[in-house]
Formats: structure tokens, sequence, C-alpha cells
């Protein structure tokens, strides 16, 4: 353990400069984050301030990687140097994202002891992120510039397979090829600082790369099989009557739950209830917690069951499931919502029967992509200055659930 502490020392000394410039990054990120939490400045300052503490801790891990003993060096083992760029890596990277994250949930007014243990982790994968491919690519370099051009190199191979999905991208891809990529990146780092092999590490890499890659191009069956088992598990089957509400949405109503099918892979029933007006109020019968086969009629995602709130005009509320929120009405309504690491489900803001904001679906499972900001905000604005009070403002949360639907027994025909 000395001689782990006696490297990182090493490699801080000679590190230093560059652990400096990635700290100094991270600060103003977090400090321009703080101010948009806050209503005083503007995205595009913060996107900037990202890419640019971004680069500075790619920078920062290749030169960690580079400067310093080399795996193979002697008298030292190689165990001990990894440890070392570990331990050092996580008091100059993981540790001071952490501590951004606990500040700005601390000073947001949530919690802290309930999300202390999910920031970290947090932390934990962002650094990984970005450190582990740097890492690996540095182990078989000799030099920063390889390092770059083979960085460039990976993330064109890497990332432009996904471009074609402008929109409605498979549940769980980014997750998965960010997950081959980690696991490839440690793979080839703890195997180069043991055989010394940079030829076959390199060819590694690339193959790493393609099967990352390759997740774009992967069968929409095999998608559909991992949201089903990532699932929450499902009330038993049973009876349900679908219905379409005024805004179009299509809800399956079941024991007075009302889930909204917000999502349907396969595009059967959504769009036959759409097509089929007659269908409101129709029964289907389904089987839940099946896994997914072949055979399977149609799988639809459900979110429910709903939480509604009914926000009131200028005050602020803690509501679950949608975090703190508040409304205020000056020139026009103003309505926002603040939540931590954002919650799994999905959150609407109306007027009356007028959409002012609505999240995104989820599109992993929680905890398997990374935020780099711990703190989500949602802005929704209604121009205008004549009065609101005729209407209530509400705050919707709904929770994801998957079913898959077989044997649909309606009295109609799907395809006609």
């Amino acid at each position: 353990m000395n001689l782990v502490l006696h490297i990182a020392k090493s490699d801080l000394r000679h590190t230093w400069p560059y652990a400096a410039v990635w700290l100094t990054a991270l600060a103003a990120s977090w400090w321009i984050n703080l101010q948009i939490l806050a209503g005083r400045t503007g995205y595009i300052d913060l996107q900037g301030a990202d890419a640019v503490a971004l680069a500075a801790l790619a920078l920062f891990t290749a030169m960690l990687f580079l400067a310093g003993p080399r795996p193979g060096a002697r008298p030292m083992r190689s165990r001990d140097l990894l440890l070392a760029k570990a331990l050092t890596l996580g008091l100059t990277a993981v540790l001071p994202f952490a501590l951004t994250h606990w500040a700005t949930v601390a000073l947001r007014g949530f919690p802290l002891q309930e999300h202390a243990l999910e920031l970290t982790w947090n932390a934990a994968l962002l650094v990984a992120s970005c450190a582990a491919p740097v890492a690996a690519l540095a182990s078989v370099s000799r030099n920063l510039q390889t390092v770059v051009l083979m960085l460039l190199a990976g993330l064109v191979v890497t990332l432009v397979p996904h471009l074609h999905y402008s929109s409605n991208r498979p549940w769980g891809q980014e997750a998965t090829a960010l997950w081959i990529v980690l696991a490839g990146a440690a793979g080839v780092l703890c195997w180069q600082y043991q055989s010394q092999r940079t030829t076959a590490g390199r060819i590694a890499i690339g193959a790493v790369c393609l099967l990352s890659a390759s997740t774009a191009l992967w069968p929409d069956t095999w998608w559909l099989a991992l949201r089903t088992a990532a699932s929450p598990a499902a009330p038993p089957g049973g009876e349900g009557a679908l219905a379409i509400d005024g805004q179009g949405h299509t809800w399956l109503v079941t024991n007075d739950t009302y889930y909204r099918i917000a999502w349907n892979r396969l595009d059967i029933l959504t769009r036959a209830v759409r097509l089929l007006p007659g269908w409101e109020g129709r029964i289907v019968r389904w089987e839940a917690g099946a896994p997914w086969s072949p055979g399977i009629s149609a799988a639809v995602e459900l979110t429910g069951p709903r939480k509604l709130y009914v926000l009131p005009l200028n005050q602020s509320a803690h509501l679950p499931g949608a975090g703190w929120c508040r409304a205020t009405v000056d020139t026009a309504l103003r309505v926002e919502c603040q939540n931590v690491l954002a919650p799994p489900g999905t959150l609407v803001a109306r007027w009356g029967a007028m959409p002012l904001f609505e999240a995104d679906r989820p599109v992993a499972p929680r905890g398997t992509l990374p935020n780099w900001h711990p703190v989500r905000r949602l802005t929704g604005r209604l121009p205008g200055g004549g009065s609101y009070a005729g209407r209530p403002l509400t705050i919707e949360a709904r929770q994801p659930i998957l079913y898959v639907l077989r044997h649909l027994d309606t009295g109609d025909s799907l395809f006609r």
C-alpha cells in the first residue's frame, strides 16, 4: 500500500497542472449550473462549460496514464501501477464530482441523505464513462498525439451508426452501447498492464468500438426482450377498458387506475385504437409478466399509475414523484419543476388542457446512464397578461410499466 501511495504522489507531481485545469473547469461548470437553476443565465453557457470540463478531464486522464512508470517497469508490479492511477483519479475526479453533486442537491433544498449514495454512484459512472476509454487508449500509446487520433477515430466508428436515430431510440440502446465500451476499456486496460502487448491491445480496442457501434443494428426484438426483462412487476392479468381522452391520448383503465399507453414498439395496438374511434371503452384482456416470444400480438409501454397535483399560483411545493415545483404569474404564467437525477417516470405540467411542458420518457434503467448535473430543471411559459384563475395548473407524474400483451380479445380485428 505504501508503494501505491508513493506512485500516486509521483503521478500528481507530474500531472498537477492538468489536474488544476480540470478542477477549474469543473468548478466553472458547477457554478454556471447553479445560476441556471436559479434562473439567472442561459443554457448555451452551460453547454460550453460542460464541453470544456469534459475535454479537461480527458486530457488529465491521458496525461496521468502517459506519465510516470509504464506497464512492466521494474521493480514495480503492474497491479500497483494501475491501483495508484485509479486512486489518483478517485481523489482528483470522482471525489470532486461527488462533492459538486452533493452541494447542488443541498443548495436546491433537497434532502441530501436520501440521494447521497445515488449521487456518488452517478459521479463515479460519469468519470468512468470519460476516463476508462481514454485510459485504455493511453495504455497502448506512447504520446498524447496518438491518444487524440485514436480517440477521434473511436468516436467516429462508435457514434456514426447511431446518427440515424433522430427520435424514438430503442429503450436501453444508449446504456448498452456505453456499458460495452466501459467493460471493453476496463478489460483492455487490465490486460495491457499485465501483458504489455500493444498491438493486440489496439486490435481489442477496435473490436470493442465495432461491437458498441453494432447496437445500432440490433433488431427491435432484442430491445423488446431487454425492456421486458428490466420492467417492474406488472399487476395480475385481467380486464380493462381502452379509452381516449380529449387530447387524443389512449388509456387503459383497470381497477380505478389509469395507465397511459405512451409508446408501442410494434405500432399495432395504438394505431388501431386511434384509427377506430369505436374502440373507446372496449374491453381488452392481457397476460401480465409473460416473457417475450415471437408469437405476441403487441408490446405496449404503459405509464402509470399517475399522481396528479394541483399547484396553486405564486406558490411552490415539493411533490412526490415530481420534485420541487412552483408557478408564478406576472406578464406571463410560468411553471418550473426541479428534481434529482431525473425520476424514472414522465412529468407533465398543464394549465387546463394546455400543456406547458412534458419531460422525455426514460430511455434506460435508472443508474445505467450518467447525468452530468444532478438536478434537472423543467420550465414552461404561457404568455399574456390575462387572468389565469379560471383553470387549474396541474402537475402529473407517471411511472413506467411495461406489459407484454397477447391473445387480444376486442371483438374487432386489429388489421381490419
